[in-house]
């Protein structure tokens, strides 16, 4: 599932830097957040910008990457949100297209940044074309982390 690097690693380099630093964090962090895990295998830890929608307690991202599979129930993560330490863990991680499609194609709505990731385009009307979200989340898994 892990496809070709979409976003450069100087730009995460950069937007780390920005999301650590204080007043200035608020240009990005509405949405993207740092997220820091340990890897399974490794016991290293990692922390990457990504993307994010927060309702609630609830943060759901997505990736076509596998760092998701680092993400073992039960087990903390950190997220940097907003400016905040913040601790979570895994909610549920899946595949299925007729649960992403719809939270993502909400996403998209509110995240048009994130269309040029998953290849989405938006009709006349301004809306995520539903045929391609539809696409884009048979490409990805959806990550719904709770708060703790």
């Amino acid at each position: 599932m892990a496809k070709k690097r979409v976003v450069p690693l100087w730009f995460n380099k950069v937007t780390k830097l920005v999301l650590r630093t204080p007043l200035i964090h608020r240009v990005v962090s509405h949405n993207i957040m740092l997220l820091t895990y340990t890897g399974r295998k490794t016991g290293k830890v990692y922390t990457i910008p990504v993307s994010y929608t927060k309702h609630g307690n609830a943060v759901t991202m997505f990736t076509n990457h596998n760092w998701s599979k680092n993400l073992i129930d039960k087990v903390p993560v950190t997220l940097r949100l907003q400016g905040r330490q913040l601790e979570a863990a895994l909610d549920f991680i899946t595949t299925d297209v007729e649960q992403i499609t719809p939270v993502l194609l909400e996403h998209l709505r509110n995240k048009p940044a994130d269309a040029r990731i998953h290849k989405v385009t938006y009709d006349d009307t301004g809306k995520p074309k539903a045929d391609e979200v539809r696409r884009a989340a048979g490409n990805v898994r959806m990550i719904m982390l709770r708060l703790v």
